[in-house]
């Protein structure tokens, strides 16, 4: 089950990438975002901050690496409805 103590990271990305056909998104990102911590993900346009919060909850797969939300694999979390699909904002 997984659990927030101060042990865990509430979020960890370990050498995340994504690829959209020609467009890497990521390439080989990995943080952490401790319990308790208050973080934010700051970049120019098409960095990728959409594309790992995506991961994050689930709504895209990464091509590599492996990202975690409360000690579990973001690939194993319910894929979170996406206002984009309901004609709401893009942006996350």
């Amino acid at each position: 089950m997984p659990t927030t103590d101060r042990n865990h990271h509430l979020i960890e990305f370990r050498n995340v990438s994504m690829r959209f056909f020609r467009t890497q998104a990521l390439n080989d990102v990995s943080f952490t975002v401790p319990s308790g911590s208050v973080t934010a993900l700051l970049g120019a346009n098409g960095a990728g901050k959409s594309t790992a919060l995506r991961i994050a909850v689930n709504l895209l797969r990464p091509s590599g690496g492996s990202a975690q939300v409360l000690g579990v694999d973001s690939c194993r979390l319910p894929a979170a409805e996406s206002e984009a699909e309901e004609g709401g904002n893009e942006d996350v």
